[in-house]
């Protein structure tokens, strides 16, 4: 309970690398959200999922609309804000020195 006597709620996300199974949490997680309206949230966590394709450097060409969409699906529909990165682009990188993306971001 927040001192204005807001209820807050703190979701820890750990999604998968299977698109299925981590549309499945969103479905999950946005049903707990939906349930619990009256209070404030703040999902953080491994989303390992990007908003846009400016969010990911990668060897791979083409765009791939399913890599983000849903993500972006469930941000929107339980209103959620993506806070800005500070200090850095990207937060996972592969050895490369190439592939990179923004996999890690901060929402409330």
């Amino acid at each position: 309970m927040l001192k204005n006597g807001v209820e807050f709620s703190l979701a820890n996300v750990y999604a998968l690398c299977d698109p299925l199974r981590r549309q499945g949490v969103w479905n999950q997680l946005g049903t707990v959200i939906s349930n619990f309206r009256e209070s404030s949230w703040c999902v953080c966590g491994y989303f390992n999922a990007i908003r846009s394709q400016v969010e990911r450097r990668s060897r791979m060409v083409g765009t791939f609309v399913e890599d983000y969409s849903h993500f972006n699906q469930f941000i929107d529909i339980n209103i959620l804000l993506d806070l800005p990165l500070c200090g850095r682009n990207y937060t996972w990188f592969r050895g490369d020195a190439v592939s990179m993306s923004r996999l890690d971001p901060f929402s409330r």
